[in-house]
């Protein structure tokens, strides 16, 4: 997730862009490691690592604050491409290419492109535009971030 978002997740005590593989022990608060099976690390065994998904995750990546507030980061990889200027297809290639390591198909080209478009087309001022194709945008790395095959991937 972070990698997709360009938003690093901060490890109080640790440098910025430390990665949870690196963390050298358990002491790390993190409730997205937790919620995601986090082992104690009591023995050194594949069997204390549980796999098994939870209420608990689902409700985490739905609602927790985790990836939100990295699909909002204002430095984050959204955001840049919105500042940038990129085109819809570009972004669409890249968020694809980052999440599941493919080009988007034909469909998801058009059913995507379709929507980033109408959010761009929007009624209202130039401002509500932009908003609501920062909004598009973030609904669809959050769909890409939460399917079933971004989970299998990663």
């Amino acid at each position: 997730m972070s990698q997709v978002t360009g938003v690093p997740t901060a490890f109080s005590g640790y440098p910025a862009g430390t990665r949870a593989l690196q963390l050298p022990d358990t002491q790390v608060k993190s409730q997205f490691l937790a919620s995601f099976g986090r082992p104690a690390r009591n023995i050194c065994d594949a069997a204390e690592r549980s796999s098994d998904p939870t209420i608990g995750q689902a409700l985490h990546v739905i609602n927790g604050d985790t990836l939100n507030k990295k699909l909002s980061a204002q430095d984050g990889t959204i955001a840049l491409f919105l500042k940038l200027g990129i085109s819809d297809r570009r972004i669409l290639e890249h968020m694809y290419l980052s999440a599941f390591g493919r080009y988007p198909s034909d469909t998801e080209r058009q059913t995507d492109g379709a929507a980033l478009e109408g959010a761009a087309l929007a009624k209202g001022t130039a401002e509500a535009r932009r908003d609501a194709r920062r909004q598009a945008l973030e609904d669809m790395v959050w769909a890409m971030l939460t399917s079933k095959e971004f989970l299998f991937n990663h």
